[in-house]
């Protein structure tokens, strides 16, 4: 078999020889990282072809990438768990990311990321960082973590189909009437997303 994404062969690597692996290895693995850039910050290969080889994948980690409709067509043949995008950029024909089936999905200081990619796509956890909140959003999710973006105004907020708005200290600080009264719990964490300020609000239910 021929693997082309350095990230992968690096983790190859760490099981055994690569002239040694079987498919009956790759059948063993349920995780995988795989990013565009090494430890230098030089460009480095990814094909996502290589994720084929990995049928029992269940959390996906992409660094340095740009997520495109065959990027797109590929994952999508997955049953993931956890679904991670990081610093990568999003082509414009990217709409069928709708069709990616993961219980959780996290979304990092990546380029061209609009909303609307995941609208009426129900998920258990989205957790959006260092995005602008401006304009009013529609998520389907059990518990959507904002609490590194910015909210210009969390009145958009109102009326979403969320059990549960994760938010920092200072956002809550910020606009504590409207977070209290948005119509479902809203948990505020510290700086350190660790520690459990208070909750909020109403439920849904």
């Amino acid at each position: 078999m021929e693997i082309k994404t350095k990230s992968i062969l690096e983790k190859l690597e760490m099981i055994k020889e690569i002239e040694d692996i079987q498919q009956e290895d790759l059948d063993e693995i349920k995780e995988l990282d795989i990013t565009g850039k090494d430890f230098n910050n030089d460009i480095q290969t990814i094909d996502f072809n290589d994720l084929k080889l990995f049928p029992n994948l269940k959390n996906l980690s992409i660094e340095y990438a740009t997520i495109d409709y065959d990027c797109i067509d590929i994952i999508k043949n997955f049953e993931l768990k956890n679904l991670s995008l990081i610093s990568c950029e999003f082509d414009s024909d990217v709409e069928n990311i709708k069709s990616i089936n993961t219980d959780n999905i996290y979304i990092s200081n990546c380029y061209d990321f609009d909303f609307s990619f995941i609208t009426n796509k129900e998920f258990n956890e989205v957790n959006i960082s260092t995005e602008t909140i401006r304009d009013k959003i529609n998520i389907n999710c059990n518990k959507l973590n904002l609490e590194h973006c910015e909210i210009e105004n969390p009145e958009v907020l109102r009326g979403l189909n969320i059990k549960e708005l994760i938010i920092s200290t200072f956002q809550y600080e910020e606009n504590p009437t409207v977070y209290e009264n948005l119509g479902y719990p809203v948990t505020v964490m510290d700086e350190d997303s660790e520690f459990v300020y208070t909750k909020l609000g109403d439920s849904n239910e």
